[in-house]
């Protein structure tokens, strides 16, 4: 909606940051970028606002779920994903999320993955080959994954050929990527993972790429590529990604980057904040430049004075001034 406002009454539109289309973008942006806390505050808002039950509300809840999949937190992944109907606007989407949910919950008792697979294949079923885009593009390359894991190798073919098929009458570059990450899977060729990664960094989306430079160090440079993923996975706050990510680097025989002493990388968006309390802005003023509220900045502030031990905000600026800004947590890394 935002985009098509935005295309409409030209580039002096912006939606405003506590409206419907205002905080949907937030989460698909934060999403995209890596920002996984901004996101899901976004989705936590986007629920109290507007009509509860409008497709905006019905994708960010699924967004919400998926990152709390990243986080291994998989009590609230299934809280957002069952706010969902199963036959709602955007089933290929909600599939994707829940053949992950699904994988995530019984990972403990089910390697294989069978369960998360059947899941999966049920809605797969359902969509007779339609499903929006981005449904499918998430959806088929994780089913196919859970397929090969499962020994459902006739079943990843099949989904190999569709995207095939698909792609051969569209030359959307998101479906090119699926296409590629498809063929990874089920062929065991590292080269397509490789140019999948290449294509998920040039549409700048983190979650893609990591997942694309995870599959493309299981079959081919584990060195570089699983080392890519960890340092990409740092800004996502998922204890529960750096261990799967640390446990593949030792399977293939690749040290795992030594934490230097109690650093932190910020986020995207705590990055922005920072700088712009440097510059002398108000809270009001960094709102309005971020298109967020008031309360979602002094959030932020809360969360970076706890961390950095920072009393106020003249303390953070002067702090990151000098360059003694420091946050206990997630370590940064070196290589």
């Amino acid at each position: 909606m935002a985009e098509v406002f935005e295309r409409t009454l030209g580039p002096r539109y912006t939606p405003p940051p506590g409206s419907v289309p205002g905080l949907y973008r937030r989460i698909v942006r934060g999403y995209a970028s890596g920002d996984l806390t901004a996101a899901l505050s976004a989705a936590r808002r986007l629920e109290v606002t507007g009509t509860a039950d409008t497709p905006a509300h019905r994708y960010g809840r699924l967004l919400a779920a998926e990152i709390c999949r990243i986080r291994g937190d998989v009590r609230q992944a299934l809280r957002w994903l069952e706010s969902v109907p199963a036959d709602g606007v955007c089933p290929a989407l909600r599939g994707w999320v829940e053949c992950g949910v699904v994988a995530l919950r019984h990972e403990a008792r089910d390697p294989e993955h069978r369960a998360a697979f059947a899941a999966g294949w049920r809605v797969y079923e359902r969509l007779g080959g339609g499903g929006t885009r981005h449904g499918v593009a998430g959806l088929l390359p994780r089913l196919a994954r859970m397929a090969v894991s499962a020994g459902e190798h006739r079943h990843a073919r099949e989904l190999l050929a569709d995207l095939e098929h698909r792609c051969a009458g569209d030359p959307d570059p998101l479906l090119a990527e699926a296409r590629l990450l498809t063929r990874a899977v089920v062929a065991g060729d590292a080269a397509a993972a490789e140019a999948g990664a290449e294509l998920a960094r040039r549409r700048a989306h983190q979650p893609a790429l990591v997942t694309a430079c995870l599959l493309a160090g299981e079959l081919g440079d584990a060195r570089r590529w699983l080392r890519e993923a960890y340092e990409l996975a740092g800004p996502f706050d998922s204890a529960h990604l750096r261990r799967r990510i640390r446990t593949l680097m030792r399977g293939r025989g690749v040290s795992v980057p030594r934490p230097r002493a109690r650093r932190e990388t910020f986020s995207p968006t705590e990055l922005r904040i920072i700088q712009l309390i440097c510059e002398g802005w108000t809270n009001r003023q960094i709102a309005r430049r971020e298109r967020m509220s008031e309360k979602t900045i002094e959030d932020h502030l809360v969360r970076l004075f706890a961390r950095t031990g920072c009393r106020s905000r003249v303390q953070l600026a002067t702090a990151s001034l000098a360059g003694r800004l420091t946050a206990a947590g997630p370590a940064r890394v070196s290589t």
